[in-house]
């Protein structure tokens, strides 16, 4: 059902992709903000597609597991791997990353 044009599960949709780049930021206290409302929209279903939802983001994780910075790519990885299969385009990236040794 419709609420003043929008369906229930689009406000919480349109927040998916914020909160996925705070989950891939460098400061761990901004990442901890984050983890508890991208689960609890993940758990209860509000989202709906969650691969439609978290798409716009995966280009930005990507670009973020090549930063020159280790705790960005850090994050960035952490927050790939909370994705699930969604996150399957980043995994040639996240491979090299572990075999990287510096």
């Amino acid at each position: 059902a419709e609420t003043w044009g929008r369906t229930p599960g689009s406000l919480a949709a349109a927040a998916v992709p914020q909160l996925v780049r705070r989950l891939a930021d460098p400061d761990p206290n901004v990442r901890k903000a984050a983890q508890k409302p991208f689960q609890e929209l993940r758990g209860t279903g509000a989202i709906g597609d969650m691969g439609l939802a978290v798409a716009p983001v995966v280009p930005d994780l990507d670009k973020q597991l090549c930063d020159e910075d280790w705790l960005q790519r850090e994050a960035a990885a952490r927050a790939a791997g909370g994705l699930g299969c969604v996150a399957a385009p980043l995994l040639p990236r996240l491979l090299a990353a572990v075999a990287d040794s510096s």
